[in-house]
């Protein structure tokens, strides 16, 4: 994702943050599971510092696929397909993370036409990444 998208991106989200008070803030440690592949999606991630780690498969088969840091976000996909989860996400650092329900979601892509355009294309970025 280029940096000038981040920081529409990140504007635009501090933005209607202020205006209408949708996410909730976590905190997580490193180490810590933010949701596991295969569960229902309920919300989106946009991660205000530390980073996490995208990981597929269990166990002695774990791949990290990728990391993800400050001013990314994760979780999108199975709100807009209504799949489960194509990953487990993991904090690799200590973490502070915007949540976004899902209803919010997709108000936020309704209501943020150039933000819905940019979600999108990460989300077809990704897909042609699996």
């Amino acid at each position: 994702m280029a940096g000038s998208s981040l920081v529409v991106l990140g504007v635009a989200v501090v933005r209607y943050r202020r205006r209408h008070s949708l996410f909730a803030i976590e905190i997580l440690e490193a180490g810590q599971i933010v949701f596991r592949q295969g569960d229902a999606g309920d919300c989106a991630y946009f991660i205000q510092s530390g980073a996490v780690d995208v990981v597929r498969g269990d166990g002695e088969k774990e791949t990290v696929v990728a990391r993800l840091s400050a001013g990314q976000y994760f979780g999108e996909m199975a709100l807009l397909s209504n799949d489960p989860r194509n990953a487990t996400i993991r904090a690799a650092a200590r973490t502070k993370l915007a949540v976004l329900g899902k209803q919010n979601f997709l108000t936020l892509l309704n209501v943020l036409p150039s933000t819905r355009e940019q979600i999108l294309k990460t989300v077809q970025d990704r897909s042609a990444e699996r």
